[in-house]
C-alpha cells in the first residue's frame, strides 16, 4: 500500500490507514483487510480502530467498524475454543 506523504515502514500508522480508508483503491482495502484478518489485534487493526473513532468517513466507517468487530469476534471465539498452547492454524 502506497500512501501520500508517508515513508516506507509507516504502513500500519493511523495516518496511513486513514489515507487508505479515505483515498485507497479496492486493492488497498483488500491488502488492509488481509493484514487485519491475519492479526485482528495487531498494529493494523489498532490503527483501523483509532481511525474509526475519529471523524466519520462516509461509506467507510460503518463498513470497517463491522468488519473489524466481526474479525475480532471470530478471533476471540477461536481462541476460546482452542486448548491453551495449541496452534489454531492446524
Amino acid at each position: 500500500m502506497r500512501h501520500r506523504h508517508l515513508n516506507p515502514g509507516f504502513e500500519d500508522s493511523a495516518a496511513a490507514v486513514a489515507d487508505v480508508l479515505d483515498r485507497g483503491t479496492v486493492a488497498d482495502w483488500r491488502e488492509l483487510a488481509r493484514h487485519v484478518r491475519e492479526d485482528p489485534f495487531g498494529p493494523y487493526a489498532t490503527a483501523v480502530e483509532r481511525v474509526l473513532t475519529g471523524p466519520h468517513l462516509y461509506g467507510t466507517t460503518v463498513l470497517w467498524t463491522r468488519y473489524l468487530a466481526g474479525i475480532q469476534q471470530q478471533a476471540r471465539q477461536g481462541a476460546a475454543a482452542a486448548p491453551a498452547g495449541s496452534d489454531p492454524t492446524r
